[in-house]
């Protein structure tokens, strides 16, 4: 077992994670986001949710040429205490049996995307301190609670440039209908698909917003 406070240790922990890239936002979701993205020619992405950095780690990957700004709350302490998300820490361990992860590991791992994701910002805070005037594309997989997501809407939409906007985890009611009844409301174009570059596939778990 490899531990981050284990001098020792850390090189061979950054293998694993540069091996493994350690995102939530993986698998067709992350490929139609690229695929879109570079389809519009967009050029400066904002993601709401590091989390670990590792979907920062390969969009910087991606897009060399392009700004990545990614913002964090970043109080993985107090997020694994809550009643529901011990066991993301959990899920986590899994994924990565030979590290051991603790509340504090996703602080550490984030460290290790930072120095090799060279045009991204890593930014602690809430998004609204954050001037996205320049962003054309903006992943929205922070605070899933609908107050939260209406919030991050609302303030994406109204200061980001013309782009889209991707909502993750829209395979849960309250994020999908969160969504559905932001745009409708505002008259805004969406749809739930995933897009990439051998078809669309149709879905719920992703929402693609257009700004126009």
């Amino acid at each position: 077992m490899y531990y981050f406070n284990q001098p020792y240790c850390q090189d061979l922990i950054k293998e694993i994670f540069i091996k493994k890239p350690f995102s939530r936002l993986n698998g067709d979701k992350l490929k139609s986001i690229i695929f879109i993205i570079k389809k519009h020619g967009l050029q400066n992405i904002l993601e709401i949710g590091t989390y670990a950095g590792g979907t920062t780690y390969l969009l910087s990957k991606e897009f060399p040429n392009s700004q990545i700004t990614t913002v964090d709350l970043n109080n993985f302490e107090e997020y694994f205490q809550k009643w529901d998300h011990a066991k993301f820490l959990i899920n986590d361990q899994k994924l990565y049996p030979d590290v051991a992860m603790q509340a504090d590991s996703i602080a550490h791992i984030q460290e290790i995307y930072k120095s090799l994701s060279p045009n991204a910002r890593f930014l602690t805070g809430n998004v609204t301190s954050v001037d996205i005037s320049s962003c054309d594309a903006i992943i929205i997989d922070g605070d899933h609670s609908t107050p939260r997501l209406l919030s991050d809407l609302e303030y994406c939409y109204t200061n980001m440039k013309s782009g889209f906007i991707f909502v993750d985890d829209c395979v849960h009611g309250h994020i999908k209908r969160a969504c559905e009844d932001f745009c409708s409301r505002n008259n805004i174009e969406y749809k739930f698909e995933v897009y990439c570059d051998y078809g669309t596939i149709s879905g719920n778990d992703l929402c693609v917003i257009r700004k126009v």
